[in-house]
């Protein structure tokens, strides 16, 4: 205010001195003049006039000079003025704003967050509880062509209730999950539930009584991982329920994450699955310790048919199947390379370098669980013992990885099954004596630009059983037994990352595949050699 004021009286005072100024001067140049005249000097005159005009003129500028000074004064009082007054107005604007929006804080303070985060989730404004929502989708085409009409039995008939068909082909889901993981009460307490769709001759189904081929079950839906983990600190954890056991990494692996369609053959049978138990976790910068203490592993070891270490599923069972506790643990080294990257076997182009050495070992002393047995604590069956080692080797170059597993099972099959369901004898148990299993996988992934990776894997298996029964299929199926060699080669196409791959690729197997390795899940049949196996699949994660 004070500006406009100084202004205005400066304008009123030019106003009104402007004429005053005027009149003086033609007060005082009018009687010069006229003397001027009086005396008869005509030139005088006229120079007097010429100067009153040119006063004249000179005090018109600088009226107007003063005039534009005053309107520029004027105008700069103004606009700060305005400012002012539009500053004091947003600040009563902000400050209503504030308020209202700490009164709607307040008011909302028990309203959960959402949305996605590489996967949709749900979680509390104090961040005590979260729920991470997510799943796959595999949809598959296998094609498998054998050089022969399957195994036969000593005699050269096929061998009864076993696929014989030269070649197969078809659709089916591979993988079809939903994941819900988070934690509850406080982040230090995480949990997990993974559901899958499986296949009805999935692995983790051991059924003494399926068939191979054919059925209508229209597959299973399965609780695989079940469990809860308490982190003691920032090193120490526990975690109850049913998981993976610690002990192969290509099984520790989630499928999404690994090269092929498949995982190898050889980890399908030598590598441990789920079980229930306990496990205490270690993990810093650059060591990882596992330790579980839990029902036992599921036997594949012999594949669908045998049970070479009892034959029981510890997936789902209740309490009262359960024998002796069983054991098991991985000991992990990292001396180069973050955690995370291992989560999965490829190393795509940009990633840092990383190098992972990783031992496993089992131990569990158990009866056989003889379906439909309901008690088989009380079938008289004698113990079965499995030992059983493993030692890989990881190393990631960013834009290309090479993986070495390999593995030794020393069981003591006092008490071997074969499936009953196959019709194969009347007495589905044998003492096979001293057994051994062993196995190596060597594969390593390419990228040929930043979406297109290619893969190669051979893998070899062999076994060696201590006491072969002279009667029953028992000799005819494990009795002249090959070594298992396959070779496979194929490539990922990352449309979208991992989250939408294509995956194809083929296999060869040197050798014949024995019963022991038959291996439906993968794709692998029964045969002589030159078995061939086309495979592809599309996969989606959210």
């Amino acid at each position: 205010m004070a500006g406009r004021t100084d202004a205005r009286s400066i304008f009123a005072a030019v106003t009104v001195l402007s004429p005053a100024l005027l009149a003086s001067a033609l007060v005082l140049l009018v009687p010069r003049v006229a003397h001027s005249q009086d005396a008869g000097s005509t030139d005088i005159g006229q120079e007097a006039a010429a100067a009153l005009l040119q006063r004249l003129d000179a005090l018109e500028r600088r009226n107007q000079q003063l005039e534009q000074e005053v309107s520029d004064l004027q105008s700069e009082s103004g606009d700060r003025w305005l400012t002012q007054e539009r500053a004091a107005e947003i600040r009563t604007i902000v400050t209503d704003v504030l308020a209202d929006a700490d009164a709607r804080t307040s008011l909302q303070s028990d309203q959960m967050t959402a949305g996605w985060n590489d996967g949709f989730f749900l979680s509390s404004p104090d961040g005590r509880f979260a729920l991470k929502i997510g799943g796959m989708l595999q949809t598959r085409f296998i094609w498998s062509q054998i050089p022969n009409s399957g195994r036969t039995t000593a005699f050269g008939a096929p061998l009864p209730g076993l696929d014989s068909e030269r070649s197969r082909s078809g659709f089916d889901l591979g993988q079809s999950e939903l994941w819900f993981t988070g934690h509850a009460f406080s982040p230090d307490i995480t949990f997990k539930m993974r559901v899958a769709a499986s296949n009805e001759n999935s692995i983790f189904l051991l059924d003494q009584n399926a068939n191979f081929v054919g059925g209508s079950s229209s597959g299973t839906m399965q609780i695989l991982d079940a469990w809860v983990r308490l982190a003691m600190d920032d090193a120490w954890s526990v975690r109850a329920g049913q998981f993976k056991l610690p002990y192969s990494r290509e099984t520790l692996i989630q499928q999404q994450y690994t090269f092929g369609v498949a995982r190898s053959v050889i980890d399908y049978h030598l590598g441990l699955g789920y079980s229930q138990g306990v496990e205490l976790e270690y993990v810093d910068p650059e060591y990882r310790m596992r330790v579980s203490v839990n029902d036992g592993a599921q036997d594949y070891l012999g594949g669908n048919i045998f049970g070479i270490a009892g034959g029981q599923d510890p997936m789902g069972k209740p309490w009262s199947y359960s024998g002796n506790p069983a054991f098991a643990g991985r000991f992990e080294w990292k001396p180069i390379g973050a955690w995370k990257q291992f989560e999965s076997i490829t190393s795509p182009i940009g990633d840092e370098r990383g190098l992972l050495f990783g031992l496993g070992w089992h131990w569990q002393q158990q009866q056989p669980y003889l379906y439909p047995d309901t008690d088989p604590e009380t079938s008289g069956l004698d113990e079965n013992t499995w030992i059983s080692l493993t030692a890989d080797a990881t190393y990631m170059l960013g834009g290309a990885s090479l993986f070495v597993s390999g593995y030794f099972n020393n069981i003591n099959a006092q008490t071997a099954l074969i499936n009953t369901g196959l019709g194969l004898g009347s007495d589905p148990t044998a003492d096979l004596g001293t057994c051994y299993f062993y196995g190596a996988v060597v594969q390593g992934g390419y990228y040929f630009d930043t979406d297109l990776e290619g893969y190669a894997r051979f893998e070899w298996g062999e076994y060696d059983i201590g006491n072969m029964p002279t009667t029953g299929p028992w000799e005819s199926l494990l009795g002249d037994s090959s070594p298992l060699m396959l070779m496979t080669i194929g490539a990922n196409w990352y449309i979208d990352g991992e989250d939408v791959k294509w995956t194809t690729d083929i296999g060869y197997a040197f050798d014949e595949v024995d019963p022991a390795w038959q291996t439906l899940p993968a794709g692998w049949r029964l045969s002589g050699r030159n078995e061939c196996v086309f495979r592809t699949v599309f996969q989606l994660m959210f």
